[in-house]
């Protein structure tokens, strides 16, 4: 459906409008279809796409390749602002990825924006390691990554 958004936004009439009521209008003839449009650009749908696909269980390879897919097209269509939150599962989507670039990229978007590190999202789950440092968990992200990276079917 990305991809038909974006498409759609490309031929558009309106690509100078900054309302996404304008551009997102002639999407659809239902009028819920253009608020489903919009709604599914927005940082929180993008972030939990990105967990699902960490979640799921695909090759590392196809994992890649879908993740960069969908930033690509989502960055194209320039819709949807990178928060605190999308950028921390696109760090964790890109990291078990093997995107070592991409990771260290957010690493340093996530510095420069000061969004604060995080730590374990749930102490009580069992297997929590209890001796993660505060921030620690983003940087073992990035070293998921390049052991991602090395697997022989990349």
């Amino acid at each position: 459906h990305l991809q038909y958004v974006l498409d759609h936004l490309q031929r558009g009439d309106n690509k100078h409008s900054t309302d996404a009521k304008d551009l997102f209008a002639n999407i659809h003839p239902s009028k819920a279809k253009c608020f489903e449009t919009h709604r599914l650009l927005s940082s929180s749908t993008v972030s939990k796409a990105a967990r699902a696909l960490t979640r799921s269980r695909m090759d590392t390879p196809l994992l890649s390749r879908r993740i960069r897919d969908m930033e690509r097209l989502v960055g194209k269509i320039g819709w949807t602002p990178i928060t605190e939150e999308l950028s921390y599962r696109l760090l964790e989507a890109n990291g078990k990825a093997g995107n070592v670039r991409r990771t260290l990229a957010l690493l340093e978007l996530r510095r420069s924006r000061g969004y604060p590190p995080r730590e374990q999202e749930n102490v009580k789950y069992k297997g929590a390691n209890p001796h993660l440092v505060l921030g620690e968990k983003e940087f073992l992200h990035a070293i998921t990554s390049i052991q991602s990276a090395q697997l022989p079917l990349r």
